[in-house]
């Protein structure tokens, strides 16, 4: 037992703490006003810091998070792709990934993401030097 107390301190020697967050949320979208509750683990290498802190590390992180998602509906349009296969939904969705970031660091043109797309799809020198960069 102690043996497998000391391999779990080594294997976790850089944790400073563990945060609970437990988020509640009324639904009025169905007009029904009922409560939800999720409560969420996190582990953190700090020591000790206020729950401020982290709490706007914890919704920075879930910002820049939805900001994705919604670049990635806008762009991409993933909402409306039915992919049947759950593998292949997945991998779809990194494929989007990879694409989206070589679209962002393509700055040759001055152009949105979305747009960019589009001319990857009609200019294949454009998407070579997308691919190649």
């Amino acid at each position: 037992m102690e043996l497998l107390r000391s391999q779990v301190r080594q294997a976790w020697s850089g944790l400073g703490g563990m945060v609970l967050v437990e988020r509640r949320r009324q639904n009025y979208g169905d007009f029904t006003g009922q409560t939800s509750v999720e409560r969420c683990f996190y582990s953190t290498s700090l020591g000790q810091v206020s729950a401020q802190l982290l709490a706007g590390d914890i919704r920075g992180h879930w910002a820049m998070e939805n900001n994705l998602h919604w670049l990635l509906d806008v762009a991409f349009r993933e909402d409306q792709q039915r992919l049947g296969v759950v593998f292949a939904a997945e991998n779809h969705s990194r494929l989007n990934r990879i694409a989206l970031n070589l679209l962002k660091q393509e700055k040759s043109v001055k152009l949105g993401i979305k747009n960019k797309r589009l001319l990857a799809g009609w200019d294949n020198h454009y998407l070579l030097r997308l691919i190649s960069h």
